[in-house]
């Protein structure tokens, strides 16, 4: 179906587009997220193997999982909060987010309810578990916890 000389799913691109750009401006992005950690890394201010968390307003942090498909904007990406820590599981490390957030960069990630989104450096990034439209965003701000002894990433919770 076409309106104009845009097809539906051209227009609905468009404007996931604009409402990614604009989410871009007050969250951490893919491409923000990796330029922090490779410049933490290669600064000798931390070793590949500290640990990177996320935290929310009332000070809990949590680890972060794999990242999926983010239920409320599917052209966006959320790491899966890693609540308790199992036996064998890896931590969270700088070196693995990193990985991740290049094996995320041009990937093609399937949205809650099907359609196939391309992430990329101004991807929007976010806190949920699957299928949950958490409104936990990622903020573009990282600092060390010397309490924890580990990296974080602050959150705000931007529903309403």
């Amino acid at each position: 179906m076409k309106f104009g000389e845009y097809s539906v799913q051209e227009m609905v691109n468009f404007m996931n587009e604009m409402s990614k750009n604009e989410r871009s401006k007050y969250h951490m992005t893919l491409g923000k997220l990796t330029t922090a950690l490779l410049n933490i890394k290669e600064n000798n201010v931390a070793d590949a193997d500290a640990r990177l968390v996320a935290e929310f307003s009332d000070g809990e942090q949590v680890r972060l999982g794999q990242f999926i498909s983010y239920r409320g904007y599917y052209s966006d990406l959320a790491f899966e909060p890693v609540l308790e820590i199992e036996k064998g599981k890896p931590e969270s490390t700088i070196e693995s987010i990193l990985t991740q957030c290049r094996i995320a960069n041009r990937a093609t990630f399937e949205g809650y309810k099907g359609g196939d989104f391309i992430m990329d450096e101004d991807t929007p990034l976010w806190i949920a578990e699957y299928g949950i439209d958490s409104g936990v965003a990622v903020m573009p701000e990282i600092f060390f916890d010397a309490g924890t002894n580990a990296y974080v990433l602050s959150t705000r919770d931007v529903s309403d």
